[in-house]
């Protein structure tokens, strides 16, 4: 029941944050609903949470989803890539998962949203690195990570107001940097 009205709750508000775009319709921002995906026991039907994702990916031009509804939904993913019944297809619609949250259009905090996306990548490498055609991408991708997990960790936060806030400035900075160099990595495949 919580994780119904938890759901629920996420749902609402993924649509109460969705706007107007004077786009044509296959150009327009779209925010994924993936609380339906959360919303479905991947045990008893995995080809239903499949079909809901797949569907949430024919939209090329997402809006960023809430970072802990990525995760969620990349731990799904891992869970229905891990059984023998789905491999390849299960292992194509989690690359174009990570694809499209990776270019998503992100309206809020860069750096919660690209550590969030580092948290996505880790969760789902080791199922990603099956596809053998992929893997120049993927080991850019990993070492873009690395090299922005120690490149923030580097980043010395002071004490103090004004220091806090020269943190928090770089650090949105860099992550906006590393989210371009990333998409970048992505589109060019």
């Amino acid at each position: 029941m919580r994780i119904f009205a938890i759901g629920s709750l996420i749902a609402l508000v993924i649509l109460s944050a969705c706007k107007n775009d004077s786009r044509p319709p296959s150009q327009a921002w779209h925010r994924p609903k993936l609380s339906q995906i959360l919303a479905i026991n991947h045990v008893e039907s995995p080809d239903k949470a499949l079909e809901l994702l797949g569907r949430e990916l024919q939209h090329p031009n997402w809006l960023a989803p809430d970072p802990a509804t990525l995760r969620a939904v990349a731990s799904k993913l891992e869970q229905v890539c891990a059984e023998k019944k789905y491999p390849e297809h299960a292992v194509e619609i989690a690359w174009q998962f990570f694809e499209r949250a990776a270019t998503a259009k992100v309206d809020e905090d860069e750096v919660v949203y690209f550590l969030s996306l580092r948290a996505v990548w880790e969760q789902l490498k080791d199922t990603l690195h099956r596809q053998e055609g992929r893997r120049d991408v993927f080991a850019r991708v990993d070492q873009l990570f690395q090299e922005a997990e120690t490149e923030l960790k580097a980043m010395r936060r002071g004490s103090g107001a004004v220091a806090d806030y020269k943190y928090v400035v770089q650090s949105n900075k860099y992550a906006r940097e590393q989210l371009s160099a990333l998409r970048e990595i992505i589109l060019r495949q």
